[in-house]
């Protein structure tokens, strides 16, 4: 899950896509477009995709806040 607290926008995001939804727990989670941020857990450093594409479930996020195009330099 990717806190919504203290978030700015990345370059090249439209900041109203930014948005945020409150969990059961009372926590806020990112949204970008409408749809709920999370961080893959393997992944330890900034820029890395690791779980692009796992299970088949997992994408992640271009700045608009559609599923980022695979990377013509990945396997």
């Amino acid at each position: 899950v990717v806190p919504a607290d203290d978030v700015t926008a990345a370059a090249g995001t439209d900041e109203e896509l930014l948005g945020e939804v409150v969990r059961t727990d009372g926590s806020k989670q990112l949204t970008v477009d409408g749809w709920p941020m999370y961080r893959y857990a393997k992944d330890t450093a900034p820029g890395q995709t690791n779980g692009q594409g796992v299970g088949g479930t997992w994408f992640a996020s271009a700045p608009d806040g559609k599923k980022a195009a695979a990377n013509a330099d990945s396997p």
